[in-house]
């Protein structure tokens, strides 16, 4: 039988004695290879090898023993079964202090490794290559002997080495020789060995995603590592500073594509308290060194066995509404506690470090004598220098925003993204999509569509997502009682009242056919009274149709208006939002890599309208023209805005040319563009027999407009002309 052949094969002796030093190593990447194993032989390591690399070895001179004359079992199924064979993995598993294991080893003839040196398939250089691969190709570049001889010999760390990086090369050879620390230097291998094992699982992971038919491609997390490439002129507009980063998953393959209130307590207000011998020294001393316990005695010091240390809340302070400056930002920059858990950690041995209050019940269980020592110590160790790190990873990008003068676009930095729901599909039925949150944001609540509560209504698509955050960027921008209502994210209805029922009519009067389906936003608590008018408005164009609307987002509700709104429609998305924070940035993807750039956060208030015409403009028309312009910066470019008395009258948008979205702008205000002002979101390149004098004949009062033409003579006269007000800007709002 196959069966009996096959044991008969693996109980025979391995070609090497057992006892001798030995060493197994696998390439795919062959850099150093004869240096490595000229090494470890020239200080007593028999070298056992497979494949290629027993070849290349032999070309180099190196005596070599390849692992089928170990396994006695050739290679099989193309290579796929060669290292996968007890006389392999015994001798890199067994546990050279456990009597029993060596007494089977010794049963069965099988020998010990010593040292694994290991690299893998080059699976991601090769799924991801220009000149593509086969998904059966794909799945045979996964290597599967590779990473079990990794993980084996890694969870053996403490009698087996094992190297993934040739880089590590000479820091094994000089451990071998008696330079480096035992334990100290196995254990970094083994957690290196295991983060390579883990980042190669995560590429083969993600293409088989990719891969599977009819499978899910959105994973529940990931991150965007993004590295910094150029820094630009400015961004969409000169008043944002820009910067254009790569995707370094992708530019490794080349895939192308374009705390305000602070107690103080000790010396120098608080900022010495625990940076004291009689503190760090309690914390530090190894207990199984004399000497460290002979000094605390003399100095009558005692020792510490457990630190519970929380920090400064440096990252809300700094973050928060209320503001704060830089001086008090310094101040909450927490010196002695990261010291106490750095110290404790470094210890932990000896002292037990707790940073998170969620393991305030695991300590006491610890304590009880329920829990293993050092694998819970250890654990309590990494949570600590992980917290540290995340801790001054926020001070230094602080840090980085405050410094005078400073480019606010760091050389790299990661953008972490967490799933917080899948959608039914994506901006189109054909294309699969889901919302990721950016966890950095979501911490602190900072605002914006992405931490909105859901009252109500069916589950966000990809449109509802775009849509809702157009209207609620839009609509938090107004201080007066506004309500904006969004199609296509673009703005088709705007209108600023004290009685916000007004400003809501107003708004859908404005495009009625446009609004209907569209997603209403207000800037005031929406009451029961106007949650009535929402649910029984009826459009202007008949008089009977009931307004329809997929999303209603606003800062706050009332019970009775939230009860209202929910009998108008199962399907009636309901979001309460917080206002986005100011002055964060905004990334766009392009192929390969990101643009990055400052939120366009300027606002009426930090402009100055220019009267450039011979009319000045009175109060009332110069409010609209900064109504006006608030709206147009919401319009995607080409972008003419049409006002009057604070409402919307028409808009044109996203034409190749100026002239046409002004038409359409005038065809939507009708009549009622007699008197109004008219926005322009950049400048106007031709003044007579174009748009400015279109304009002015169809009896615009006022046009803004940013200036910096070289035609903007030809504008001034044109408005002269007609007695048309001419307000420059020096601020232009593209959006693309």
């Amino acid at each position: 039988m196959a069966m009996a052949n096959v044991e008969t094969q693996t109980a025979a002796t391995p070609t090497l004695s057992i006892g001798g030093k030995q060493a197994l190593i696998s390439l795919s990447d062959k850099r150093d290879l004869a240096f490595l194993a000229s090494g470890l032989q020239g200080l007593g390591y028999s070298i056992v090898s497979t494949g290629g690399t027993a070849s290349a070895l032999e070309e180099a001179g190196v005596s070599v023993t390849k692992v089928e004359e170990i396994t006695h079992f050739p290679e099989m199924l193309d290579g796929r079964v060669k290292t996968l064979h007890p006389n392999i993995h015994g001798g890199i598993l067994a546990r050279r202090d456990h009597g029993h294991h060596m007494e089977a080893l010794s049963k069965h003839g099988i020998g010990t490794f010593d040292i694994v040196v290991v690299n893998l398939y080059p699976f991601y250089e090769k799924v991801t290559s220009a000149s593509g691969i086969t998904f059966e190709d794909g799945v045979e570049n996964i290597d599967i002997g590779g990473p079990t001889l990794i993980r084996a010999a890694a969870k053996n760390h403490e009698d087996v080495l094992v190297v993934v990086d040739h880089k590590d090369y000479p820091a094994l050879l000089e451990f071998l020789q008696g330079k480096k620390d035992d334990q100290q230097f196995r254990r970094k291998l083994a957690w290196k060995a295991f983060q390579h094992v883990a980042s190669y699982d995560s590429a083969v992971s993600e293409w088989l995603w990719k891969q599977s038919e009819g499978g899910n491609k959105f994973p529940p997390s990931f991150t965007v590592p993004l590295s910094l490439k150029s820094t630009l002129r400015y961004g969409e507009n000169p008043h944002q500073k820009a910067a254009f980063y790569d995707d370094k998953s992708l530019s490794l393959v080349n895939a192308g594509g374009i705390a305000t209130a602070i107690q103080h307590h000790g010396k120098l207000d608080g900022r010495v308290k625990t940076l004291h011998p009689n503190i760090h020294g309690g914390i530090l001393a190894r207990r199984d060194h004399g000497h460290h316990m002979e000094a605390l005695s003399k100095h009558g010091i005692g020792t510490f066995d457990i630190v519970v240390v929380n920090l400064y809340p440096f990252y809300e302070k700094v973050t928060s509404a209320s503001g704060i400056t830089f001086e008090d930002g310094v101040e909450n920059i927490d010196i002695g506690g990261p010291t106490l858990i750095r110290a404790a950690a470094k210890n932990h041995e000896d002292v037990l470090v707790v940073v998170d209050h969620k393991d305030y019940p695991a300590l006491l269980e610890f304590l009880q004598g329920k829990k293993d020592d050092q694998q819970f110590r250890r654990k309590l160790a990494w949570k600590a220098f992980q917290h540290v790190a995340s801790y001054d990873s926020a001070v230094s990008e602080w840090l980085w925003k405050q410094s005078e003068g400073g480019n606010k676009f760091p050389p790299s930095f990661t953008v972490p993204l967490s799933l917080k729901s899948t959608l039914r599909y994506g901006e189109n039925p054909h294309q699969k999509a889901a919302f990721y949150d950016d966890k950095s944001l979501s911490l602190v609540n900072a605002g914006g569509i992405a931490t909105a509560i859901q009252h109500h209504g069916k589950e966000m698509s990809y449109n509802n997502y775009l849509d809702a955050d157009a209207a609620w960027n839009c609509v938090s921008e107004f201080k007066s009682p506004t309500c904006v209502i969004v199609k296509h994210t673009n703005p088709c209805g705007v209108a600023s009242r004290q009685d916000i029922l007004e400003a809501y009519r107003l708004a859908v009067k404005a495009d009625p056919v446009s609004a209907f389906g569209g997603i209403v936003a207000f800037n005031t608590t929406v009451d029961e009274d106007l949650a009535k008018e929402i649910r029984e408005f009826r459009s202007p164009t008949d008089g009977e149709t009931r307004m329809f609307y997929e999303i209603v987002v606003a800062p706050k509700y009332t019970e009775k208006g939230l009860e209202v709104l929910r009998g108008k429609s199962k399907t009636l998305r309901i979001l309460e939002a917080k206002e986005s924070e100011k002055g964060m940035l905004s990334l766009r993807q392009v192929g390969g890599g990101w643009l990055v750039q400052d939120s366009d956060d300027l606002t009426p208030e930090g402009i100055k309208f220019n009267v450039v015409s011979e009319r000045v403009p009175q109060e009332d028309e110069l409010n609209d023209a900064e109504f006006a312009w608030l709206c147009v910066k919401h319009v995607k470019s080409n972008a003419i805005v049409i006002a009057k008395n604070n409402c919307m009258l028409g808009m044109g948008s996203g034409q190749p040319n100026r002239l046409e979205s002004l038409r359409i702008a005038f065809r939507k205000a009708g009549e009622e563009a007699k008197g109004a002002t008219l926005a322009s979101d950049a400048f106007f390149p031709f003044a007579w027999n174009d748009a400015v004098e279109e304009a002015c004949q169809n009896g615009i009062g006022v046009i803004a407009e940013p200036g910096g033409s070289i035609r903007d003579k030809d504008a001034v006269d044109c408005c002269n002309k007609y007695g048309v007000s001419l307000l420059f800007t020096n601020v232009r709002h593209f959006r693309h």
